[in-house]
C-alpha cells in the first residue's frame, strides 16, 4: 500500500518536471525572441537532462531490484518533509523568476536581475531545491544508490554550471 503511494508521488513528479520542460521552453523563446537574451553553458544543458531522466528511473527500479519499501517507521516522513522542503524552495523560484525562469542559462540584458523574493536570500534557490528533491524523494524507500548517485552527479554539474552562471550575470551586471 505505502510503496503504492510512493509511485503515485513519483509518477505526479514526473508528470510536474515534464510540463516545467515545456514551461522553460516557452519562456526561453520568449527571452531569445522578445528580449534578445543569450545563452551560456548550452553543453551542460544535455548533462542536466540526462541526470534528471536517470534519476527518475533510479527512483522507479530501485525499489523493485533491491526490494526497498516504504515502511510505517518515522525514516520516510522526515524525507517526505524534505521532500516538500525541496519542491517549495524550487516552486517560489520559478515563481519569483516568473518569465525570467528556464532551464537553460539565459541572459537578456535588458531584463532586470531579479533579486526579490527567495532570491533575497539565496543565490541559486532553484538548485538548493533540486539538490534536496534529488536526495530526498529516493530515500523515501531507502533508494540509497539513487540518493547518492544522483546527489554526487548533481552537485558535480552544478560545480560548473553555477559558476557559469554567476559569470553570465555578472557580464550582466557589468552590462546594466
Amino acid at each position: 500500500m505505502l510503496l503504492s503511494t510512493y509511485y503515485l508521488i513519483l509518477c505526479g513528479v514526473t508528470f510536474q518536471r515534464l510540463a516545467e520542460l515545456k514551461k522553460s521552453e516557452r519562456n526561453a523563446k520568449v527571452l531569445v525572441n522578445d528580449f534578445g537574451a543569450k545563452e551560456y553553458g548550452k553543453s551542460q544543458l544535455l548533462f542536466m537532462k540526462a541526470l534528471h531522466s536517470l534519476w527518475l528511473v533510479g527512483c522507479f527500479l530501485e525499489p523493485m531490484i533491491f526490494k526497498r519499501s516504504w515502511d510505517s517507521s518515522l525514516f520516510p516522513m522526515v524525507f517526505i518533509v524534505l521532500f516538500i522542503l525541496g519542491q517549495s524552495i524550487r516552486l517560489l523560484a520559478i515563481k519569483t523568476l516568473g518569465i525570467q525562469w528556464n532551464i537553460r542559462i539565459l541572459v537578456a540584458n535588458h531584463l532586470p536581475r531579479v533579486k526579490s523574493g527567495i532570491y533575497q536570500y539565496l543565490n541559486h534557490p532553484n538548485y538548493v531545491g533540486v539538490a534536496i528533491e534529488l536526495l530526498a524523494l529516493p530515500m523515501i524507500v531507502k533508494c540509497y544508490y539513487t540518493a547518492t548517485f544522483a546527489s554526487l552527479a548533481n552537485l558535480i554539474l552544478m560545480m560548473f554550471r553555477i559558476t557559469q552562471e554567476n559569470r553570465a550575470l555578472n557580464q550582466k551586471q557589468a552590462f546594466n
